[in-house]
Protein backbone atom coordinates (compact mmCIF):
# COMPACT_ATOMS: atom_id res chain seq x y z
CA UNK A 1 0.00 0.00 0.00
CA UNK A 2 1.13 3.73 -0.66
CA UNK A 3 0.40 6.82 1.42
CA UNK A 4 -0.29 9.94 -0.40
CA UNK A 5 -0.74 12.72 2.36
CA UNK A 6 -2.59 10.16 4.23
CA UNK A 7 -5.18 10.71 2.35
CA UNK A 8 -5.47 7.89 0.04
CA UNK A 9 -4.60 4.65 -0.02
CA UNK A 10 -3.38 2.78 -3.86
CA UNK A 11 -2.71 -0.53 -3.67
CA UNK A 12 -2.22 -2.98 -7.22
CA UNK A 13 -2.84 -6.59 -6.92
CA UNK A 14 0.32 -8.90 -8.64
CA UNK A 15 -0.69 -10.69 -11.56
CA UNK A 16 0.37 -13.72 -10.06
CA UNK A 17 -2.35 -13.48 -6.82
CA UNK A 18 -4.27 -16.55 -6.73
CA UNK A 19 -7.87 -15.57 -5.48
CA UNK A 20 -8.51 -18.49 -3.34
CA UNK A 21 -11.72 -18.63 -1.49
CA UNK A 22 -13.13 -15.53 -0.16
CA UNK A 23 -15.68 -15.87 2.78
CA UNK A 24 -19.65 -15.91 2.18
CA UNK A 25 -19.91 -12.21 2.44
CA UNK A 26 -16.86 -11.24 0.18
CA UNK A 27 -18.70 -13.41 -2.63
CA UNK A 28 -20.85 -10.25 -3.41
CA UNK A 29 -17.54 -8.43 -4.57
CA UNK A 30 -16.35 -11.77 -7.03
CA UNK A 31 -19.61 -11.07 -8.65
CA UNK A 32 -19.15 -7.29 -8.84
CA UNK A 33 -15.65 -7.42 -10.60
CA UNK A 34 -17.01 -10.40 -12.88
CA UNK A 35 -19.97 -8.98 -14.21
CA UNK A 36 -18.94 -5.20 -14.31
CA UNK A 37 -15.92 -6.13 -15.20
CA UNK A 38 -14.10 -3.71 -12.56
CA UNK A 39 -10.99 -2.61 -13.20
CA UNK A 40 -10.52 0.05 -10.49
CA UNK A 41 -12.24 0.18 -6.87
CA UNK A 42 -12.82 3.27 -5.07
CA UNK A 43 -13.46 2.77 -1.71
CA UNK A 44 -14.75 5.48 0.50
CA UNK A 45 -14.47 5.14 4.64
CA UNK A 46 -15.09 8.61 4.84
CA UNK A 47 -15.24 9.31 8.78
CA UNK A 48 -16.36 5.56 9.67
CA UNK A 49 -13.46 4.66 12.20
CA UNK A 50 -12.84 1.75 9.52
CA UNK A 51 -15.80 0.40 9.47
CA UNK A 52 -15.77 -0.21 5.81
CA UNK A 53 -12.31 -1.24 6.19
CA UNK A 54 -12.97 -4.11 8.39
CA UNK A 55 -15.79 -5.17 6.22
CA UNK A 56 -13.47 -5.56 3.43
CA UNK A 57 -11.07 -6.96 6.01
CA UNK A 58 -8.40 -5.77 3.51
CA UNK A 59 -5.20 -7.63 5.03
CA UNK A 60 -2.82 -10.32 4.24
CA UNK A 61 -4.73 -13.25 2.83
CA UNK A 62 -8.21 -11.08 2.10
CA UNK A 63 -6.91 -8.95 -0.63
CA UNK A 64 -7.92 -11.62 -3.25
CA UNK A 65 -11.38 -10.37 -2.56
CA UNK A 66 -11.17 -7.80 -5.26
CA UNK A 67 -9.54 -10.03 -7.78
CA UNK A 68 -6.33 -8.79 -10.02
CA UNK A 69 -7.65 -4.77 -10.00
CA UNK A 70 -6.22 -1.65 -8.58
CA UNK A 71 -8.09 0.15 -5.54
CA UNK A 72 -8.05 3.39 -3.78
CA UNK A 73 -9.37 3.57 -0.19
CA UNK A 74 -10.17 7.51 0.53
CA UNK A 75 -10.26 8.25 4.50
CA UNK A 76 -10.20 11.58 4.44
CA UNK A 77 -11.23 14.41 2.11
CA UNK A 78 -9.35 15.36 -1.09
CA UNK A 79 -8.88 18.43 -3.26
CA UNK A 80 -8.66 17.27 -6.46
CA UNK A 81 -10.92 15.24 -9.00
CA UNK A 82 -10.38 11.61 -9.55
CA UNK A 83 -11.17 11.59 -13.20
CA UNK A 84 -7.87 13.57 -13.86
CA UNK A 85 -5.76 10.02 -12.67
CA UNK A 86 -7.54 7.57 -13.44
CA UNK A 87 -9.35 6.57 -17.00
CA UNK A 88 -10.91 3.42 -15.93
CA UNK A 89 -13.81 0.96 -15.74
CA UNK A 90 -14.47 1.90 -11.96
CA UNK A 91 -16.44 1.16 -8.80
CA UNK A 92 -17.36 3.55 -6.52
CA UNK A 93 -18.13 1.78 -2.53
CA UNK A 94 -19.41 4.38 -0.26
CA UNK A 95 -19.75 3.45 3.28
CA UNK A 96 -22.91 4.95 4.85
CA UNK A 97 -25.33 5.09 7.91
CA UNK A 98 -29.29 5.53 8.08
CA UNK A 99 -29.24 7.63 10.66
CA UNK A 100 -29.08 11.05 8.18
CA UNK A 101 -25.03 11.92 8.97
CA UNK A 102 -24.24 11.20 5.85
CA UNK A 103 -23.69 14.68 4.10
CA UNK A 104 -19.96 14.85 4.53
CA UNK A 105 -18.97 11.32 2.82
CA UNK A 106 -21.63 12.52 -0.22
CA UNK A 107 -19.89 16.08 -0.58
CA UNK A 108 -16.72 14.28 -0.34
CA UNK A 109 -17.94 11.63 -2.91
CA UNK A 110 -19.53 14.50 -5.22
CA UNK A 111 -15.88 16.74 -5.15
CA UNK A 112 -13.98 13.59 -6.35
CA UNK A 113 -16.39 12.46 -8.58
CA UNK A 114 -17.02 15.57 -10.43
CA UNK A 115 -17.77 14.95 -14.46
CA UNK A 116 -17.73 10.34 -13.25
CA UNK A 117 -21.88 10.68 -12.08
CA UNK A 118 -22.57 8.57 -14.96
CA UNK A 119 -20.40 5.68 -13.21
CA UNK A 120 -21.88 3.11 -10.81
CA UNK A 121 -21.79 3.75 -7.45
CA UNK A 122 -22.12 1.01 -5.07
CA UNK A 123 -23.60 2.66 -1.30
CA UNK A 124 -22.72 -0.09 1.74
CA UNK A 125 -24.13 0.15 5.15
CA UNK A 126 -24.03 -1.89 8.24
CA UNK A 127 -27.21 -1.33 9.43
CA UNK A 128 -30.44 -3.11 8.02
CA UNK A 129 -32.21 -1.94 4.45
CA UNK A 130 -35.49 -2.91 5.86
CA UNK A 131 -38.11 -0.69 5.62
CA UNK A 132 -37.02 0.64 1.91
CA UNK A 133 -38.22 4.23 2.46
CA UNK A 134 -35.92 5.26 5.00
CA UNK A 135 -33.30 5.23 2.14
CA UNK A 136 -35.44 7.70 0.07
CA UNK A 137 -33.17 10.61 0.90
CA UNK A 138 -29.88 9.04 -0.21
CA UNK A 139 -31.99 8.16 -3.40
CA UNK A 140 -33.30 11.50 -3.60
CA UNK A 141 -30.05 13.03 -3.44
CA UNK A 142 -28.46 10.62 -5.91
CA UNK A 143 -31.54 11.52 -8.21
CA UNK A 144 -31.07 15.40 -7.96
CA UNK A 145 -27.33 15.39 -8.28
CA UNK A 146 -27.22 12.63 -11.59
CA UNK A 147 -26.15 9.58 -9.62
CA UNK A 148 -28.81 6.81 -11.85
CA UNK A 149 -26.22 4.27 -11.67
CA UNK A 150 -26.41 4.04 -7.83
CA UNK A 151 -27.19 0.73 -5.62
CA UNK A 152 -27.53 0.11 -1.74
CA UNK A 153 -26.13 -3.49 -0.15
CA UNK A 154 -25.85 -4.71 3.27
CA UNK A 155 -22.45 -5.76 5.46
CA UNK A 156 -24.34 -9.13 5.08
CA UNK A 157 -25.07 -8.82 1.12
CA UNK A 158 -29.18 -10.37 2.11
CA UNK A 159 -30.17 -8.12 -0.78
CA UNK A 160 -29.38 -5.30 -3.38
CA UNK A 161 -31.91 -2.34 -3.72
CA UNK A 162 -32.33 -0.25 -6.50
CA UNK A 163 -34.14 2.76 -7.01
CA UNK A 164 -36.55 3.49 -10.10
CA UNK A 165 -35.82 7.05 -11.33
CA UNK A 166 -38.31 7.52 -14.14
CA UNK A 167 -41.39 5.82 -13.05
CA UNK A 168 -42.99 4.56 -9.84
CA UNK A 169 -39.67 6.75 -8.07
CA UNK A 170 -39.34 4.39 -5.13
CA UNK A 171 -36.81 1.81 -3.78
CA UNK A 172 -36.88 -1.71 -4.90
CA UNK A 173 -35.65 -5.03 -4.33
CA UNK A 174 -33.30 -6.44 -7.47
CA UNK A 175 -30.26 -8.34 -7.80
CA UNK A 176 -27.07 -7.20 -9.65
CA UNK A 177 -27.58 -9.35 -13.02
CA UNK A 178 -31.46 -7.60 -13.10
CA UNK A 179 -29.45 -4.20 -12.35
CA UNK A 180 -27.02 -4.18 -15.45
CA UNK A 181 -29.92 -5.35 -17.30
CA UNK A 182 -31.87 -2.64 -16.96
CA UNK A 183 -29.56 -0.14 -17.29
CA UNK A 184 -28.00 -1.62 -20.23
CA UNK A 185 -31.43 -1.84 -22.18
CA UNK A 186 -33.76 0.34 -20.86
CA UNK A 187 -35.57 2.74 -22.79
CA UNK A 188 -38.56 4.51 -21.03
CA UNK A 189 -37.88 7.11 -19.01
CA UNK A 190 -41.48 8.26 -18.67
CA UNK A 191 -41.11 11.77 -20.37
CA UNK A 192 -37.61 12.84 -17.92
CA UNK A 193 -37.07 16.40 -19.05
CA UNK A 194 -34.17 17.45 -20.57
CA UNK A 195 -33.33 21.11 -21.60
CA UNK A 196 -31.72 22.16 -24.73
CA UNK A 197 -31.13 25.33 -26.65
CA UNK A 198 -31.68 25.14 -30.49
CA UNK A 199 -30.52 28.14 -32.80
CA UNK A 200 -29.65 27.96 -36.47
CA UNK A 201 -26.79 27.01 -37.77
CA UNK A 202 -26.58 25.20 -40.94
CA UNK A 203 -26.46 21.88 -41.77
CA UNK A 204 -26.15 20.85 -37.66
CA UNK A 205 -29.24 22.47 -37.08
CA UNK A 206 -32.15 24.71 -37.99
CA UNK A 207 -35.08 25.07 -37.56
CA UNK A 208 -38.55 27.17 -38.73
CA UNK A 209 -42.41 27.04 -37.93
CA UNK A 210 -45.02 25.91 -40.42
CA UNK A 211 -48.69 27.26 -41.12
CA UNK A 212 -50.08 25.82 -37.97
CA UNK A 213 -47.45 27.20 -36.08
CA UNK A 214 -45.19 24.44 -35.56
CA UNK A 215 -41.58 24.20 -34.20
CA UNK A 216 -40.20 22.35 -37.24
CA UNK A 217 -36.43 21.21 -36.80
CA UNK A 218 -33.69 20.12 -39.15
CA UNK A 219 -30.10 19.61 -39.27
CA UNK A 220 -27.93 16.62 -38.65
CA UNK A 221 -27.22 17.20 -35.14
CA UNK A 222 -30.63 18.43 -33.99
CA UNK A 223 -32.34 16.01 -35.44
CA UNK A 224 -29.87 13.14 -33.70
CA UNK A 225 -30.90 14.60 -30.76
CA UNK A 226 -34.76 14.07 -31.40
CA UNK A 227 -34.34 10.61 -32.10
CA UNK A 228 -32.66 10.47 -29.26
CA UNK A 229 -35.35 11.76 -27.43
CA UNK A 230 -37.63 9.10 -28.68
CA UNK A 231 -35.73 6.91 -28.24
CA UNK A 232 -35.75 7.18 -24.50
CA UNK A 233 -39.16 8.79 -24.02
CA UNK A 234 -37.30 11.78 -23.09
CA UNK A 235 -39.43 14.99 -23.16
CA UNK A 236 -37.07 17.69 -24.80
CA UNK A 237 -37.87 20.89 -24.03
CA UNK A 238 -35.78 23.75 -26.88
CA UNK A 239 -34.93 27.16 -25.79
CA UNK A 240 -35.04 29.14 -28.98
CA UNK A 241 -31.52 31.32 -28.59
CA UNK A 242 -31.54 33.07 -31.97
CA UNK A 243 -34.14 33.55 -34.42
CA UNK A 244 -31.49 34.55 -36.81
CA UNK A 245 -30.22 32.62 -39.80
CA UNK A 246 -27.05 31.89 -38.02
CA UNK A 247 -25.73 32.05 -34.67
CA UNK A 248 -22.47 31.49 -32.68
CA UNK A 249 -21.86 28.12 -31.38
CA UNK A 250 -20.11 29.88 -28.02
CA UNK A 251 -24.02 31.28 -27.01
CA UNK A 252 -24.54 27.94 -26.18
CA UNK A 253 -21.93 26.96 -24.31
CA UNK A 254 -22.39 30.02 -22.42
CA UNK A 255 -25.99 28.85 -21.20
CA UNK A 256 -24.34 25.40 -20.25
CA UNK A 257 -21.98 27.38 -18.33
CA UNK A 258 -24.78 29.02 -16.66
CA UNK A 259 -26.79 26.02 -16.19
CA UNK A 260 -29.80 27.60 -18.40
CA UNK A 261 -29.34 24.05 -20.47
CA UNK A 262 -28.18 20.41 -20.37
CA UNK A 263 -27.70 20.08 -24.08
CA UNK A 264 -26.91 21.79 -27.27
CA UNK A 265 -28.70 20.72 -30.42
CA UNK A 266 -25.67 21.77 -32.57
CA UNK A 267 -22.26 20.24 -32.65
CA UNK A 268 -19.15 22.04 -31.67
CA UNK A 269 -15.28 21.25 -31.62
CA UNK A 270 -14.43 19.02 -28.43
CA UNK A 271 -12.93 21.15 -25.62
CA UNK A 272 -11.82 20.27 -21.74
CA UNK A 273 -14.56 22.53 -20.08
CA UNK A 274 -17.66 20.23 -20.85
CA UNK A 275 -18.41 16.78 -22.46
CA UNK A 276 -19.15 15.97 -25.74
CA UNK A 277 -20.97 13.06 -27.43
CA UNK A 278 -17.97 11.03 -28.44
CA UNK A 279 -16.68 11.61 -32.73
CA UNK A 280 -16.88 8.32 -34.43
CA UNK A 281 -14.06 9.67 -36.82
CA UNK A 282 -11.31 12.70 -37.19
CA UNK A 283 -12.34 15.04 -39.93
CA UNK A 284 -10.81 17.93 -41.22
CA UNK A 285 -11.39 21.72 -41.66
CA UNK A 286 -10.68 23.30 -45.63
CA UNK A 287 -11.16 26.05 -47.17
CA UNK A 288 -13.15 27.23 -50.02
CA UNK A 289 -11.10 28.86 -52.75
CA UNK A 290 -12.66 30.57 -56.08
CA UNK A 291 -12.59 28.16 -58.83
CA UNK A 292 -10.33 29.37 -62.29
CA UNK A 293 -13.13 31.29 -64.26
CA UNK A 294 -13.46 31.31 -68.03
CA UNK A 295 -12.31 34.77 -69.51
CA UNK A 296 -14.26 36.78 -71.86
CA UNK A 297 -12.24 36.52 -75.46
CA UNK A 298 -13.94 39.90 -76.58
CA UNK A 299 -11.93 41.64 -73.97
CA UNK A 300 -9.10 41.00 -75.86
CA UNK A 301 -10.65 43.40 -78.37
CA UNK A 302 -11.58 46.06 -76.37
CA UNK A 303 -8.49 46.11 -74.18
CA UNK A 304 -5.48 44.31 -76.78
CA UNK A 305 -2.48 45.93 -75.02
CA UNK A 306 -1.36 46.69 -71.41
CA UNK A 307 -0.25 50.63 -70.77
CA UNK A 308 3.36 49.66 -71.81
CA UNK A 309 2.76 48.05 -75.11
CA UNK A 310 0.43 51.02 -76.04
CA UNK A 311 3.05 53.43 -74.71
CA UNK A 312 5.75 51.28 -77.27
CA UNK A 313 3.31 51.55 -80.23
CA UNK A 314 2.45 55.12 -79.78
CA UNK A 315 6.31 55.66 -79.22
CA UNK A 316 7.21 53.74 -82.41
CA UNK A 317 4.60 55.70 -84.63
CA UNK A 318 5.87 58.89 -83.77
CA UNK A 319 9.23 58.33 -84.09
CA UNK A 320 8.22 57.14 -87.88
CA UNK A 321 6.41 60.33 -88.43
CA UNK A 322 9.66 62.94 -86.64
CA UNK A 323 11.78 60.71 -89.06
CA UNK A 324 9.91 61.14 -92.41
CA UNK A 325 9.19 64.75 -90.87
CA UNK A 326 12.99 65.88 -90.71
CA UNK A 327 13.97 64.06 -93.89
CA UNK A 328 11.32 65.58 -96.29
CA UNK A 329 12.67 69.01 -94.38
CA UNK A 330 16.66 68.30 -95.33
CA UNK A 331 15.29 67.43 -98.77
CA UNK A 332 13.54 70.41 -99.43
CA UNK A 333 10.50 69.07 -99.90
CA UNK A 334 7.49 70.11 -97.77
CA UNK A 335 6.55 68.31 -94.33
CA UNK A 336 3.05 66.52 -94.83
CA UNK A 337 2.51 65.30 -91.40
CA UNK A 338 -0.79 63.91 -92.58
CA UNK A 339 0.89 62.21 -94.99
CA UNK A 340 3.57 60.51 -93.10
CA UNK A 341 1.45 59.73 -90.50
CA UNK A 342 -0.86 57.56 -92.52
CA UNK A 343 1.94 56.14 -94.02
CA UNK A 344 3.43 55.41 -90.63
CA UNK A 345 -0.07 53.50 -89.42
CA UNK A 346 -0.56 51.77 -92.09
CA UNK A 347 2.95 50.46 -91.95
CA UNK A 348 2.86 49.03 -88.54
CA UNK A 349 -0.57 47.61 -89.45
CA UNK A 350 1.20 45.48 -92.62
CA UNK A 351 -1.06 47.22 -94.92
CA UNK A 352 -0.59 48.71 -97.96
CA UNK A 353 0.27 52.06 -98.32
CA UNK A 354 1.41 55.46 -100.65
CA UNK A 355 5.42 55.87 -101.95
CA UNK A 356 7.10 58.01 -99.62
CA UNK A 357 8.22 61.14 -100.46
CA UNK A 358 12.01 60.84 -100.31
CA UNK A 359 14.33 61.07 -102.69
CA UNK A 360 17.47 58.65 -103.63
CA UNK A 361 18.45 55.25 -101.95
CA UNK A 362 16.58 56.72 -98.37
CA UNK A 363 13.04 55.92 -99.69
CA UNK A 364 13.63 52.33 -100.64
CA UNK A 365 15.49 51.41 -97.26
CA UNK A 366 13.25 52.70 -95.43
CA UNK A 367 10.42 51.24 -96.96
CA UNK A 368 12.22 47.93 -96.55
CA UNK A 369 12.43 48.83 -92.60
CA UNK A 370 9.09 50.03 -92.40
CA UNK A 371 7.62 46.97 -94.35
CA UNK A 372 9.62 44.34 -92.32
CA UNK A 373 8.62 45.58 -89.17
CA UNK A 374 4.93 46.15 -89.84
CA UNK A 375 4.77 42.52 -91.16
CA UNK A 376 6.62 41.06 -88.19
CA UNK A 377 4.69 42.98 -85.41
CA UNK A 378 1.07 42.14 -87.16
CA UNK A 379 1.83 38.33 -87.64
CA UNK A 380 3.10 38.16 -84.02
CA UNK A 381 -0.10 39.33 -82.89
CA UNK A 382 -1.96 37.36 -84.89
CA UNK A 383 -0.94 34.51 -84.09
CA UNK A 384 -1.20 34.88 -80.40
CA UNK A 385 -4.16 36.57 -80.84
CA UNK A 386 -5.69 33.21 -82.52
CA UNK A 387 -4.56 31.00 -80.31
CA UNK A 388 -6.43 32.68 -77.46
CA UNK A 389 -9.47 32.82 -79.51
CA UNK A 390 -9.43 29.16 -80.30
CA UNK A 391 -8.61 27.92 -76.99
CA UNK A 392 -10.53 28.09 -73.84
CA UNK A 393 -8.89 30.72 -71.09
CA UNK A 394 -9.42 30.41 -67.35
CA UNK A 395 -8.29 33.15 -64.83
CA UNK A 396 -5.17 32.24 -62.44
CA UNK A 397 -5.72 28.29 -59.94
CA UNK A 398 -5.21 28.27 -56.92
CA UNK A 399 -3.48 25.48 -55.74
CA UNK A 400 -2.11 25.78 -52.35
CA UNK A 401 -1.97 28.70 -49.79
CA UNK A 402 0.67 30.44 -51.54
CA UNK A 403 -1.45 31.28 -54.55
CA UNK A 404 -3.67 32.82 -51.79
CA UNK A 405 -1.30 35.31 -51.03
CA UNK A 406 0.34 35.49 -54.72
CA UNK A 407 -3.41 36.25 -55.59
CA UNK A 408 -3.94 38.28 -52.56
CA UNK A 409 -7.48 36.14 -51.45
CA UNK A 410 -8.99 37.45 -48.05
CA UNK A 411 -10.16 34.58 -45.96
CA UNK A 412 -13.36 35.66 -44.62
CA UNK A 413 -14.41 34.22 -41.23
CA UNK A 414 -16.81 35.48 -38.04
CA UNK A 415 -15.14 35.89 -34.60
CA UNK A 416 -15.76 32.41 -33.87
CA UNK A 417 -13.90 30.84 -36.21
CA UNK A 418 -11.30 33.61 -36.19
CA UNK A 419 -10.76 32.21 -32.11
CA UNK A 420 -10.87 28.80 -33.29
CA UNK A 421 -8.53 29.31 -35.91
CA UNK A 422 -6.37 30.96 -33.16
CA UNK A 423 -6.00 28.49 -31.01
CA UNK A 424 -4.84 26.15 -33.11
CA UNK A 425 -0.85 26.44 -35.05
CA UNK A 426 -1.95 27.03 -38.49
CA UNK A 427 -0.11 27.96 -40.90
CA UNK A 428 1.18 31.84 -41.11
CA UNK A 429 -0.12 32.15 -44.45
CA UNK A 430 -3.51 31.57 -43.39
CA UNK A 431 -3.13 33.81 -40.77
CA UNK A 432 -1.99 36.64 -42.56
CA UNK A 433 -4.73 36.18 -45.33
CA UNK A 434 -7.68 36.41 -42.87
CA UNK A 435 -10.65 38.97 -42.92
CA UNK A 436 -12.87 38.79 -39.93
CA UNK A 437 -16.40 40.58 -40.46
CA UNK A 438 -19.83 40.44 -39.14
CA UNK A 439 -22.01 37.17 -39.49
CA UNK A 440 -24.18 38.69 -41.69
CA UNK A 441 -22.03 39.48 -44.17
CA UNK A 442 -20.43 36.01 -44.12
CA UNK A 443 -23.30 34.49 -44.38
CA UNK A 444 -24.29 36.15 -47.51
CA UNK A 445 -21.03 36.02 -49.42
CA UNK A 446 -20.46 32.22 -48.39
CA UNK A 447 -23.95 31.14 -49.19
CA UNK A 448 -24.11 32.66 -51.79
CA UNK A 449 -20.22 31.36 -52.73
CA UNK A 450 -19.00 35.09 -53.78
CA UNK A 451 -15.91 34.18 -55.45
CA UNK A 452 -14.27 37.55 -54.42
CA UNK A 453 -13.12 35.37 -51.00
CA UNK A 454 -12.24 32.12 -49.79
CA UNK A 455 -14.08 31.01 -47.02
CA UNK A 456 -13.45 28.45 -43.76
CA UNK A 457 -15.44 25.48 -42.80
CA UNK A 458 -15.28 22.38 -41.03
CA UNK A 459 -16.09 19.75 -43.77
CA UNK A 460 -19.76 19.26 -43.42
CA UNK A 461 -20.22 23.22 -44.13
CA UNK A 462 -17.78 22.65 -47.09
CA UNK A 463 -20.19 20.28 -48.54
CA UNK A 464 -23.46 21.65 -47.70
CA UNK A 465 -22.74 25.29 -49.50
CA UNK A 466 -20.70 23.76 -52.25
CA UNK A 467 -23.47 21.19 -53.04
CA UNK A 468 -25.32 24.31 -54.79
CA UNK A 469 -22.97 23.75 -57.74
CA UNK A 470 -24.27 20.18 -58.62
CA UNK A 471 -26.11 21.35 -61.65
CA UNK A 472 -23.00 23.97 -63.03
CA UNK A 473 -21.11 22.90 -65.57
CA UNK A 474 -17.87 24.72 -64.12
CA UNK A 475 -18.22 25.71 -60.36
CA UNK A 476 -17.89 29.13 -59.31
CA UNK A 477 -15.78 27.80 -55.76
CA UNK A 478 -13.90 24.66 -54.86
CA UNK A 479 -12.56 22.57 -51.93
CA UNK A 480 -8.95 23.38 -51.78
CA UNK A 481 -7.18 19.73 -51.76
CA UNK A 482 -5.49 20.69 -47.74
CA UNK A 483 -6.21 19.34 -44.75
CA UNK A 484 -6.16 22.65 -42.27
CA UNK A 485 -6.26 20.82 -38.91
CA UNK A 486 -8.25 17.70 -37.68
CA UNK A 487 -11.79 18.23 -36.11
CA UNK A 488 -13.15 16.55 -33.58
CA UNK A 489 -16.61 17.26 -31.93
CA UNK A 490 -20.23 16.02 -31.18
CA UNK A 491 -22.96 17.77 -28.97
CA UNK A 492 -21.77 19.40 -25.77
CA UNK A 493 -23.24 18.43 -22.54
CA UNK A 494 -23.28 19.76 -18.78
CA UNK A 495 -21.23 18.16 -16.35
CA UNK A 496 -22.67 15.36 -15.01
CA UNK A 497 -25.46 14.55 -17.70
CA UNK A 498 -26.64 11.17 -16.20
CA UNK A 499 -27.10 10.39 -20.15
CA UNK A 500 -23.56 10.98 -21.03
CA UNK A 501 -23.21 7.27 -21.63
CA UNK A 502 -26.25 6.48 -23.60
CA UNK A 503 -25.24 9.39 -25.78
CA UNK A 504 -21.98 8.68 -26.52
CA UNK A 505 -23.48 5.10 -27.77
CA UNK A 506 -26.35 6.68 -29.65
CA UNK A 507 -24.06 8.57 -32.03
CA UNK A 508 -21.82 6.07 -32.27
CA UNK A 509 -24.28 3.56 -33.38
CA UNK A 510 -25.92 6.75 -35.65
CA UNK A 511 -22.75 7.01 -37.67
CA UNK A 512 -21.98 3.45 -38.10
CA UNK A 513 -25.36 3.09 -39.18
CA UNK A 514 -24.73 5.19 -42.40
CA UNK A 515 -27.53 7.53 -41.79
CA UNK A 516 -25.24 10.37 -41.75
CA UNK A 517 -25.66 11.09 -45.39
CA UNK A 518 -29.43 10.81 -45.93
CA UNK A 519 -29.96 13.07 -42.70
CA UNK A 520 -27.58 15.05 -44.78
CA UNK A 521 -29.45 15.09 -47.74
CA UNK A 522 -32.85 15.50 -45.94
CA UNK A 523 -31.29 18.58 -44.42
CA UNK A 524 -30.09 20.07 -47.77
CA UNK A 525 -33.86 19.28 -49.48
CA UNK A 526 -35.06 21.06 -46.74
CA UNK A 527 -33.15 24.21 -46.99
CA UNK A 528 -33.60 24.51 -50.45
CA UNK A 529 -37.00 24.28 -50.14
CA UNK A 530 -37.10 27.22 -47.80
CA UNK A 531 -34.86 29.34 -50.00
CA UNK A 532 -31.73 29.07 -47.29
CA UNK A 533 -29.85 27.65 -50.23
CA UNK A 534 -30.41 27.70 -54.43
CA UNK A 535 -29.40 25.59 -56.94
CA UNK A 536 -27.18 28.36 -59.17
CA UNK A 537 -28.17 28.24 -62.45
CA UNK A 538 -26.12 26.00 -65.35
CA UNK A 539 -23.94 28.10 -68.20
CA UNK A 540 -26.23 27.99 -71.32
CA UNK A 541 -23.94 28.11 -74.56
CA UNK A 542 -26.54 29.91 -76.42
CA UNK A 543 -26.18 32.82 -79.07
CA UNK A 544 -26.45 36.23 -77.71
CA UNK A 545 -26.85 39.41 -79.49
CA UNK A 546 -24.15 41.91 -79.22
CA UNK A 547 -23.83 44.76 -76.48
CA UNK A 548 -21.80 48.23 -76.71
CA UNK A 549 -19.31 46.69 -74.69
CA UNK A 550 -18.21 45.18 -78.19
CA UNK A 551 -17.86 48.24 -80.32
CA UNK A 552 -15.80 49.75 -77.73
CA UNK A 553 -12.26 49.36 -79.43
CA UNK A 554 -13.65 50.23 -82.97
CA UNK A 555 -15.38 53.35 -81.03
CA UNK A 556 -12.05 54.20 -79.42
CA UNK A 557 -10.15 53.65 -83.15
CA UNK A 558 -12.38 55.60 -85.09
CA UNK A 559 -12.68 58.66 -82.89
CA UNK A 560 -8.88 58.35 -82.57
CA UNK A 561 -8.30 58.35 -86.20
CA UNK A 562 -10.76 61.65 -86.70
CA UNK A 563 -8.54 63.23 -83.83
CA UNK A 564 -5.42 62.36 -85.84
CA UNK A 565 -6.85 63.43 -89.07
CA UNK A 566 -7.87 66.96 -87.44
CA UNK A 567 -4.43 67.32 -86.47
CA UNK A 568 -2.44 66.59 -89.23
CA UNK A 569 -5.05 68.87 -91.18
CA UNK A 570 -4.25 71.88 -88.36
CA UNK A 571 -0.81 71.22 -88.80
CA UNK A 572 -0.76 72.02 -92.46
CA UNK A 573 -2.86 74.81 -92.18
CA UNK A 574 0.19 76.27 -89.78
CA UNK A 575 2.55 74.89 -91.91
CA UNK A 576 1.26 76.62 -95.13
CA UNK A 577 0.65 79.94 -93.38
CA UNK A 578 3.87 80.14 -91.78
CA UNK A 579 5.60 79.17 -95.34
CA UNK A 580 3.41 81.99 -97.20
CA UNK A 581 4.74 84.47 -94.99
CA UNK A 582 7.93 84.05 -94.61
CA UNK A 583 9.06 82.41 -98.65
Amino acid sequence: MLFINGLIIFALMPTSLQRGNPSVKHGILFEFAELMDIQTWIFYDYLSEGGLLDFLAINDGQKECLGETSYLVITQKVEWHLRDFIKANILSVVYIQDNGSNSEVLNLLNLSMDRWHQKYVLFITNHTLEPYEKWLPLFHWCHYNGYFNTMLIDFEATMLLDYDHFITHQVKNTTLKDFLHYREYFSDTNGYRIRSTLGNNPPRATFWYDSHGELQISGYFALALTYFAKLYNISLVFDIISELDYYEETICLEFIRAGKTDVCADGVPMGEEFPVTQPSEITYSYLIVPYDQPLDKFYYFIRPFDPEVWAMLVGTLMYNILLLCLINYLQGRPQDVGFNALNSLLTLANLPYEKLKLKGWREKFLHVILSLTGFMITNWYLSILSSFLTSRLYSTFISDLEDLVTHNVSIMINEFEWIFLNLSEESPYIKQQLKVVDNAELIYNRRNLIPTYAYYSQYDKTEYYLGQQRYMQRPRMMELDLEIHPVMGGIPMRNNFPFEDKMHTFFFNLMESGLYQPIYDHVFAIDISKGKLKYFDSEKNEVEPLGLEYFHLPAVLLVLGYGLAFLSFAMEILLNAFTKKYV
